[in-house]
């Protein structure tokens, strides 16, 4: 695992990844508005698979400027600023025991146990914190998981994110 702007990601598995770039038709209404969710969207989709947003633009701007944009790519070190300001979180006591719970379908082989694991080991070498991690994949335990979240005193949640482009394609979203 990796860190990133301060978030967790797996290890590169590539030699090279594409550079992403967004050109947006823009509608009547709230254009700027819708670019700059895009903007964010696939800046964060574009670190979560080791690469970066390097054009957000409409196509009202001249073609010109677009070509320029996209030759130029490559050498582009501009990042794009979040739109959203995150919430600061509480603070809480000192924890010292935690529910895991992993949602991937792949079950204990996937790489969101993976993770969750190393979160598990950096909580638990602290003194006298423990830890469980529950496989939601194991449905015939639904008991058992709600049981285990009614009684947790804090809780992990991890889930992969897996694209679905294939479905989003035949369904004629491309």
């Amino acid at each position: 695992m990796t860190i990133d702007h301060g978030e967790i990601h797996h290890l590169p598995r590539y030699k090279k990844y594409p550079l992403f770039g967004i050109l947006v038709q823009p509608e009547k209404e709230s254009c700027e508005e819708t670019l700059a969710i895009l903007t964010q969207l696939f800046s964060r989709t574009a670190r979560n698979i080791k690469s970066k947003l390097t054009i957000s633009m409409t196509t009202a701007e001249p073609v010109e400027k677009i070509v320029r944009q996209i030759e130029n790519a490559s050498q582009s070190s501009s990042s794009f600023a979040p739109l959203f300001k995150e919430p600061k979180l509480a603070q809480v006591g000192a924890l010292k025991s935690l529910t895991v719970f992993n949602g991937s379908p792949r079950g204990k082989s996937g790489n969101t146990p993976r993770l969750l694991q190393k979160v598990i080991d950096g909580f638990i070498s602290i003194d006298s914190n423990t830890a469980e991690m529950m496989h939601l994949f194991q449905t015939k335990k639904i008991s058992e998981f709600a049981a285990a979240f009614e009684k947790a005193d804090s809780v992990l949640i991890g889930f992969p994110f897996i694209y679905r482009w294939d479905a989003w394609y035949r369904q004629g979203f491309f």
